[in-house]
């Protein structure tokens, strides 16, 4: 006998869009029963969190630091070089500080501020070891004193400008601005001490050459004197040999078709006594200078290049655009709500962490007494 099945209902399927989650799938609405079960943990750890921050704000030692700057710009022709070496355009180019160029100059005051020397110097002549006492950062040696100083310092070109600054990040504010100051000023001596060794250089250079040219102008013209000599002594002998004490007519008649070379051979013509009158009146010339052309100009020169006078104290390589202050306020004020605040979103995050190891924990001991 065959029993049949009386249910003849279609068979049920899950509506169009219902997602059935797999076993192993983690679920939020679990993830939130954990923390729900496990609330006072939340609660208790960021309590405490909120307490640790609340004792760091409030006894933590606090040290606060300042930052001083100075701003500077390129010098002007007048802070450079005195008129008389701006007359000389000859070395006024070659130091690159004539009209419109004066970034030489400038960049050799900027350039300063990247060497260790003028730092080591400002140490040294300051003293100041003094300013590394307890509360600052300590250095076992005087190079480590020296290389903390140095790294101090932050020089910086302004973008798209050319202004310059110098900063330093100090916990002493007047000492801050002191200092940057102070560094401001003896690189700007030793830029004017470089800028004048340099001048001075190339003033010497300019001086010995134009002496040179000088002496090589004189001797030349007193060989020249003495080849002339030769030749009308040569000539003298001539005339007094044919007879002519004065000046030839024939040479009269044909002086303007003759050439120099001409002239010279035929210098006879113009008389033995001519002749002996200009050798006597050449060997007893005192000096070439007035029949040497071209040497007052090189003379006048050297007068301006031996009268040159640079006075470095009225001299400079920069112009101070803003002098550094004492700054008022720190750039690490102590925020005690920030400190609390974020000691709470810790205590939090670490607290739900927390809930979430212990939970795996549990599962896994769970899991493992299964088996």
């Amino acid at each position: 006998m065959t029993i049949q099945n009386t249910n003849t209902s279609p068979p049920q399927y899950p509506p169009h869009g219902y997602y059935l989650a797999p076993v192993d799938e983690i679920s939020l609405i679990d993830l939130w029963n954990v923390l729900v079960g496990r609330w006072q943990l939340i609660v208790a750890t960021t309590f405490l969190a909120i307490l640790i921050a609340t004792f760091f704000a409030l006894t933590a030692s606090h040290i606060p630091l300042f930052r001083a700057t100075t701003y500077f710009l390129p010098p002007t022709d007048r802070e450079i070089l005195p008129p008389s070496f701006i007359a000389l355009q000859g070395i006024h180019k070659e130091q690159g500080v004539e009209g419109e160029d004066e970034d030489p100059v400038y960049s050799l005051f900027k350039n300063i501020f990247k060497s260790k020397i003028l730092y080591n110097r400002y140490f040294n002549e300051n003293h100041l070891e003094k300013s590394f006492v307890e509360g600052t950062p300590t250095t076992s040696s005087r190079e480590e004193a020296l290389s903390y100083f140095y790294s101090l310092f932050r020089f910086k070109s302004v973008e798209g400008e050319e202004k310059s600054s110098l900063s330093i990040e100090w916990y002493d504010p007047i000492e801050a601005a002191d200092w940057v100051n102070g560094l401001t000023q003896m690189a700007n001596i030793l830029a004017i001490e470089q800028l004048h060794s340099n001048i001075n250089d190339e003033v010497h250079k300019q001086i010995q050459s134009i002496e040179n040219a000088i002496a090589l102008k004189r001797k030349l013209a007193r060989k020249s004197r003495e080849d002339h000599i030769v030749r009308l002594r040569e000539a003298l002998q001539i005339a007094d040999a044919l007879g002519f004490k004065e000046r030839s007519k024939l040479k009269t008649i044909y002086e303007d078709t003759l050439t120099p070379i001409e002239i010279y051979t035929t210098s006879y013509y113009r008389g033995s006594r001519a002749l002996q009158v200009e050798i006597e009146t050449l060997q007893n010339r005192s000096s070439d200078d007035p029949f040497i052309t071209g040497l007052r100009e090189l003379e006048e020169k050297l007068s301006q290049l031996r009268a040159i006078t640079i006075n470095n104290t009225t001299l400079s390589a920069y112009t101070l655009d803003q002098p550094a202050t004492p700054p008022q306020q720190p750039i690490n004020k102590q925020n005690r709500r920030f400190i609390v605040t974020l000691g709470g979103i810790i205590g939090l995050v670490g607290g739900i962490f927390l809930v979430f190891i212990l939970n795996f924990i549990q599962n896994q001991k769970k899991n493992s007494e299964k088996d």
